[in-house]
């Protein structure tokens, strides 16, 4: 019946003549207008429906056939072929449009979800745009893990790069960071410097003394007196801008020695064991600096001028290379650092310890001190790193994909997870996600056509576990989520 209507159409389009074709090939025009590439594609699909047909038989009437061989006018077949060419173009791409959507609903891994919107990327149809611009850059599973962990795309960046068993100090010595410990290490004001206690009639003095003072000889046939020794000195005095050390011999008259001990800055600067940070032949690191540092915090019995001056060139060597010193991992040496540089510098330096009126010259430091003293840097950088890896070994598995309308499309085999992860590329963020299990609450302004992760953990163990009053990360990861 179908096919007799069909001939019987034909018959009249050829024997109505010119003026029926025109009319013919003006309907199929304007309702072509009435559609584009920008086009809902069920708008496209209907306007075809309609077309395509009546195109079929105008072409046939136009060509015309050995029982029937009248044709339309070449004008007419050319406005023909052109209808032709446009719903060609329609109909490829519908069924390429088709063609991506069903590979996209079959992906059931992350390579085949990229594979899938890779299908979109030459569609011209306004439709496919989403897909289109989601394809350009599809998020991993190593930058969701680092997007979970950090808000900070510079801390993301820094994660991906690192080596999860690295130590806290990078593993070559530069040779200006050596010049900076081996210069602590011979410093004149704070290396090997002793108190030396002279009392004279029940009073007494305090000077100090570069290296132990040596016993001065005894000349033969003089009568015996009190020991004097030679050294190099300097007698504090109220009022001293300058500690210099000149050379000398002490007692003066009737004074006695009475003690000679290692200045406690001295004993402090060897327990520092700044020896230790490399190895024999100075090429390679052997210790961490954040033990030093919480060290210098802690040493409440040494001068605060003189921690500051041995914190503030060890901090120069820290944040010369800060990955490499594990300052990444710690936050709070990174902003006890900014804080240390923005006290003022005690004016004579090194030597400041031991001028009359050090105490109140640096109080700010002592306060600063005071204020991050019991830190346990290290603690806090191995603890964020084991909280790096607990997420990172987790892994990130693909899920699914949110549709064009924020809904999630889950895997049948993970809707029961009680957490999603999705990278926005729209803000560059990592949001954790409740969804239903069927994926029918869309999810609010989620990009369309993103991957979405399951990270096989639990989460809120993993929160217990890290609670320690300290900043583990600051991704959502170890975030209590709303």
């Amino acid at each position: 019946i179908l096919q007799n209507k069909a001939d019987a159409r034909l018959t009249a389009m050829r024997t109505g003549g010119v003026q029926d074709a025109e009319k013919q090939i003006a309907g199929i025009s304007a309702l072509l207008l009435t559609v584009s590439l920008n086009s809902p594609t069920d708008a496209l699909r209907k306007a075809l429906a309609e077309a395509a047909p009546l195109l079929e038989l105008l072409q046939m009437a136009a060509a015309g056939t050995p029982e029937q061989p009248a044709k339309l006018p070449e004008a007419l077949g050319i406005k023909i072929k052109r209808l032709q060419q446009t719903t060609a173009e329609f109909q490829e791409q519908l069924t390429a449009f088709d063609k991506a959507e069903a590979t996209l609903a079959r992906a059931t891994t992350l390579e085949e979800f990229s594979a899938a919107l890779a299908l979109f990327r030459d569609l011209k149809l306004a439709e496919a745009q989403p897909a289109r611009s989601a394809a350009v850059d599809i998020p991993t599973p190593a930058r969701v893990l680092a997007a979970a962990l950090y808000d900070d795309p510079a801390q993301r960046d820094v994660l991906a790069k690192r080596d999860p068993k690295a130590a806290l100090h990078p593993k070559l010595v530069l040779k200006e960071d050596l010049s900076i410990l081996l210069q602590l290490r011979e410093d004149e004001y704070l290396s090997d410097v002793y108190v030396l206690q002279l009392t004279s009639s029940g009073q007494a003095r305090t000077l100090y003394s570069k290296g132990k003072p040596k016993q001065m000889d005894v000349e033969e046939g003089k009568p015996a007196t009190a020991p004097k020794y030679t050294g190099t000195f300097y007698t504090p005095r109220e009022g001293d801008n300058l500690a210099n050390f000149l050379k000398g011999a002490i007692p003066d008259g009737y004074e006695t020695l009475a003690n000679t001990s290692l200045s406690t800055v001295s004993s402090f600067l060897q327990s520092l064991n700044l020896e230790a940070m490399t190895d024999a032949s100075g090429e390679h690191y052997t210790g961490d600096l954040m033990r030093v540092f919480s060290l210098i915090a802690i040493s409440s019995l040494t001068p605060a001028s003189a921690r500051y001056d041995i914190w503030l060139r060890l901090a120069i060597i820290a944040e010369r290379d800060p990955e490499g010193w594990g300052l990444t991992r710690c936050p709070a040496l990174v902003e006890d650092l900014r804080k240390a540089r923005a006290l003022l510098k005690p004016p004579q330096g090194s030597a400041q310890w031991m001028i009359p009126g050090e105490a109140k010259l640096a109080a700010p430091h002592a306060a600063f001190f005071k204020s991050i003293a019991g830190k346990s840097y290290t603690a806090e950088a191995t603890s964020i790193a084991a909280a790096e890896a607990r997420v990172v070994n987790a892994g990130a598995k693909f899920a699914g994909y949110t549709g064009p309308g924020g809904e999630i499309k889950l895997l049948p085999d993970l809707r029961s997870a009680a957490e999603y992860w999705l990278l926005d590329r729209v803000q560059n963020k990592c949001r954790l996600l409740r969804a239903t299990p069927d994926g029918s609450e869309p999810v609010k302004d989620a990009p369309p056509f993103s991957p979405v992760f399951v990270i096989p953990l639990n989460r809120k163990e993993a929160l217990a576990q890290f609670r320690t009053g300290r900043a583990v990360a600051a991704g959502p990861y170890y975030r209590e989520a709303p």
